[in-house]
């Protein structure tokens, strides 16, 4: 498995902290002798110590002894013996489309790399797979990646147990790598400097002990995207303030509990040149969340490595960060994301949130302006491969500060919008990251970000026409609130529809109809609230949401109410079509599973 390197000039330190949560896993477990192990646990001594001289230390001096460090190392090169364990959980087999299997592999796995993310490795090993049915697979790999500063590439060769040799090669964005980069065992966190992810607003909380020696522990500031992320560095001002622990940590809400998702461990320090100290060994782990997103699950991935022969600031060759693919191999990737000659695609939208209504349809009571991203526009649904040049950058940034300069501490709702793309790690890397940024230079104070996927090949709609003033407020009747649509943001979050009929309670799991005669009666009751008589109605696009008791054991299978063309949904089609009314959609929600259904008029 491979993951493409963070290059310092893909998006901002801040940015990357905000997507520590989205990350795909990087990282897996070892199982050394016993003569390492004993080692390494000599090394760990993790316990709360009494203030001592570390403790008075400012971050102004941290970051000055960090940037020292960080420009004494320009580049280096060390060769890693790894060894990785994945055990893939249910929870994550569902939710990433993961095989059921678990996956160990050794390798060693050589580096050169500088400070801006050129560079080349080689890793040669065996991976074992093995799936829960007790089949093995063995498989011996070499891998080449080389990054040039402007364009990365990877090609890999397998071998099976029956002497089968497959090739495949990738063009990405960055180095991609099969183990741990170096720089992030040294002066980086996830491609950047460590200073530069703490020079907005990091505090010192305190100080441990590690590796016998008192150690400074610093974090970022806070910075919120679906949750609340930071980054935690333990730092040793006796060793020239090398960083000896990163982590990761989340939270769901304010009030909940921070919990490590990702961490590196280093041990065995040496000085490998004048004020320059690199590991002998180092951990990596991801660590899964509970469900509910409060505690921490089991390690999900490891990766322990040992470091040998540390070189710094190598000479790298340049024809050594370049690959030349095997004529006829087939090559995936990113290669039309470097054409520069492109057309930009207005696939956008960037509005003012007016309504009581759209805050309600967007899940979101705080928010001043929304902005969606059409991703299709931007990728080709064939080969995957993007052309970030499409995306009008200068048009999406004019829209976004002319809103932001219209609120105080103005906040946006950004969203993604997928289609059935799925979101690639590439399109992570070269739109959705630079996008979210440019909405936090903007002027934002803060940013939601959303993403949606839908099946199918329908095409993306821009704002629909609408009454950008409108009020949209709701009559009420019972359990029921019907609002007219009539904004373009609303109707674009509504799909051109008119009017919404929201049904406020939820139908119990024994309920057969969709709409019994109180609710009709309630629901024409509402509509002449709002003066919209069958003239008003005759032939408008109608939207019905309710939501139905969730089941205690989670379903594939739809509710009733829920299943499209069943007899409940199409008695409430003949009753909304006796109103007058023409195209009818039906929004139903169970637990966290919506199911629509459309009837178009004919």
């Amino acid at each position: 498995m491979h993951y493409p390197l963070t290059t310092r000039r893909r998006a901002s330190p801040r940015l990357a902290i905000s997507r520590l949560g989205e990350t795909r896993p990087s990282g897996y477990c070892i199982m050394f002798n016993r003569y390492t192990l004993s080692i390494a646990l000599a090394f760990v001594s993790i316990c709360a110590v009494a203030q001592d001289s570390a403790s008075e230390l400012t971050i102004a001096q941290v970051l000055k002894g960090l940037q020292k460090t960080e420009e004494a190392v320009q580049s280096v090169s060390v060769t890693m013996q790894a060894k990785r364990i994945s055990e893939n959980s249910l929870a994550m087999i569902q939710a990433m489309r993961m095989r059921d299997q678990s996956t160990r592999s050794s390798f060693t796995e050589q580096w050169q790399q500088d400070r801006d993310g050129r560079g080349w490795n080689r890793a040669k090993g065996q991976t074992v797979e093995t799936r829960v049915d007790g089949t093995v697979n063995s498989t011996q790999f070499d891998v080449h990646a080389t990054f040039d500063g402007r364009q990365g590439a990877m090609l890999r060769q397998e071998t099976r147990e029956d002497g089968t040799v497959s090739r495949r090669g990738s063009v990405q964005a960055g180095l991609m790598r099969t183990g741990v980069p170096p720089l992030d065992l040294l002066t980086h966190h996830q491609g950047f400097d460590v200073s530069e992810l703490l020079t907005d607003g990091a505090v010192v909380v305190g100080n441990e002990s590690w590796d016998g020696h008192r150690v400074i522990v610093v974090e970022s500031n806070p910075v919120e995207n679906n949750g609340e992320y930071k980054s935690q560095y333990w730092i040793d001002p006796q060793r020239d303030y090398v960083v000896v622990r990163r982590r990761n940590l989340t939270r769901r809400l304010p009030e909940d509990p921070w919990q490590a998702i990702y961490s590196v461990d280093c041990f065995g320090h040496q000085e490998i040149a004048d004020g320059v100290w690199a590991p002998k060994i180092a951990w990596t782990r991801m660590f899964g969340l509970t469900p509910d997103g409060i505690g921490q699950a089991p390690i999900i991935m490891k990766c322990d490595v040992v470091c040998a022969d540390w070189e710094l600031n190598v000479e790298i060759p340049e024809e050594q960060l370049t690959l030349e693919f095997p004529p006829g191999l087939r090559v995936n990737g990113l290669r039309e994301a470097f054409q520069a000659k492109i057309k930009p695609v207005d696939n956008f939208i960037v509005t003012p949130i007016t309504t009581e209504l759209q805050r309600m349809l967007l899940g979101d009571k705080t928010a001043d302006v929304y902005a969606e991203i059409d991703v299709t526009a931007y990728v080709d649904v064939n080969t995957l491969q993007i052309t970030p040049a499409k995306l009008n950058f200068a048009a999406f940034q004019q829209q976004l500060k002319q809103l932001a300069e219209e609120h105080e501490q103005a906040k946006l709702y950004l969203k993604f919008e997928f289609g059935g793309v799925g979101a690639e790690h590439a399109f992570g890397m070269f739109v959705k990251a630079p996008v979210e940024q440019m909405c936090k230079e903007s002027g934002f104070e803060s940013v939601r970000v959303s993403s949606r996927y839908a099946n199918g090949d329908a095409a993306w709609k821009g704002l629909p026409e609408g009454d950008e003033a409108a009020l949209e407020d709701p009559s009420h009747e019972g359990d029921w609130r019907v609002y007219p649509v009539a904004t373009p943001l609303g109707r674009h979050l509504l799909s051109d529809t008119d009017v919404l009929i929201d049904g406020t309670k939820e139908r119990p799991l024994d309920a057969m109809v969709l709409l019994d005669d109180e609710a009709k009666e309630a629901i024409q009751a509402a509509l002449s609230g709002l003066q919209l008589g069958p003239e008003e109605r005759a032939g408008r696009a109608v939207t019905l949401r309710l939501t139905i008791t969730a089941p205690e054991k989670d379903t594939d299978e739809p509710h009733l109410l829920a299943k499209e063309k069943s007899e409940p949904q199409l008695a409430a089609v003949e009753f909304l079509r006796s109103l007058g009314f023409g195209n009818v959609h039906f929004n139903i929600r169970q637990g966290y599973r919506v199911q629509n259904s459309n009837y178009v008029a004919q």
